[in-house]
């Protein structure tokens, strides 16, 4: 699969991150991801984000 660097699907996303598309979307509904217009790398940003800065903040 070819992924969009510019500007990446949720699909594409779903399967860089090994996640369902419908989580995609439901992160961006929350903000928490960019929109559609969201380069990759401002996506993965926000991914380890997600993922680690809860995980720093827990004891």
């Amino acid at each position: 699969m070819e992924i969009d660097l510019e500007e990446p699907s949720r699909p594409q996303l779903a399967a860089v991150f090994q996640v369902s598309s419908r989580w995609i979307g439901e992160l961006r509904y929350q903000g928490k991801m960019p929109a559609d217009d969201g380069s990759l790398l401002e996506n993965i940003e926000a991914w380890a984000a997600i993922k680690y800065d809860g995980a720093a903040a827990d004891p």
